[in-house]
């Protein structure tokens, strides 16, 4: 099986290593991880498909509640 990173086109892969970057600047630690599912991961997708992306936080706390 291939890995998402060789079923991404470019666009796509820029687009989701900005949107990693956004949120590791806003969540730091509290961010361990997130992963793409949906057609883009499966490589089925069309090109006006979206990319689905699911993102993991750690808890919640007062400091990012504020």
């Amino acid at each position: 099986m291939p890995s998402v990173s060789a079923l991404l086109d470019s666009r796509t892969e820029r687009a989701l290593r900005a949107f990693r970057g956004r949120l590791q600047e806003r969540f730091g630690t509290q961010l361990p991880g997130m992963v793409l599912f949906g057609s883009r991961a499966r490589g089925d997708h069309r090109d006006d498909s979206d990319a689905d992306v699911a993102v993991f936080l750690q808890p919640v706390t007062d400091t990012i509640a504020a």
